[in-house]
């Protein structure tokens, strides 16, 4: 079996994921598609000045922000 078969097909699926994926960050709940209302311009500078995760906000109620992960 080799390890390369769909290799193409493959790659195209995971694009969309990240794609997908890095779509969502800008949302203060990004794992809930349902959830429309977005961070705050000083938590997303937060998370970028930290590598993208992870991050806590210090606000109440707040998940915690991992962006490589969710990729």
């Amino acid at each position: 079996m080799s390890p390369l078969r769909n290799k193409d097909q493959k790659l195209a699926s995971c694009k969309s994921v990240a794609i997908r994926a890095a779509s969502r960050w800008v949302y203060k709940y990004p794992d809930n598609l349902s959830l429309t209302a977005k961070m705050s311009w000083v938590t997303y500078q937060a998370i970028l000045g930290r590598g993208g995760g992870p991050f806590l906000s210090s606000a109440a109620g707040r998940p915690v922000y991992d962006f490589p992960r969710v990729l």
